[in-house]
Order: C-alpha cells, then structure tokens, then sequence
C-alpha cells in the first residue's frame, strides 16, 4: 500500500504518474521533467510497495543507460485502480 499523503504532489507520486501515462522513464527525463536526482530510489519505493517495474539496459553510441519500464501486469492494473485518486 502506498504511503503518501491525498494531495501531496510528491517526485514518487510524479513519477508514478509518468509511469503510468507514458510507460517507461528515464533519468535524463526524471530530471528535466521533474528535478528528480534519485529516480532509482524512487523506483526502488515503487516496487516494494508492489509494482512490477523492469530494468531495460539501454546502449546509445558510447553511453549505456536504465530505462524504467512498468510492466502491462494484472498487479500494477490493480494497484493503479486502488491509487487512482492519487496518479490521476
């Protein structure tokens, strides 16, 4: 269950967000999007309260780098209805 306040627009509940609309996140958008610095310990928050989100290696030219994918899974379907006040 998560644990964020109803109205509090924390970077967790933005990223969640991002999730949710556009499927996968990056570092790079984590901070010009959101000014997040941390978005692995974000991530590491979201899946211990459950969700199912994949690590994807990403290789561009010389530069190697996570993608943060959140899986199309019955559990984050039924976790996102539970928390839709909170990511909608």
């Amino acid at each position: 269950m998560l644990r964020f306040k109803v109205g509090k627009d924390t970077k967790t509940l933005k990223i969640l967000r991002h999730l949710k609309k556009y499927g996968s996140i990056t570092s790079l958008d984590a901070f010009e999007n959101y000014r997040a610095t941390r978005l692995s310990a974000i991530i590491f928050r979201l899946r211990e309260e459950g969700f199912d989100i994949d690590t994807r290696r990403i290789q561009h030219k010389e530069a190697n780098f996570g993608k943060y994918v959140l899986e199309d899974t019955q559990n984050n379907l039924q976790l996102l209805y539970e928390y839709r006040r909170l990511v909608n």
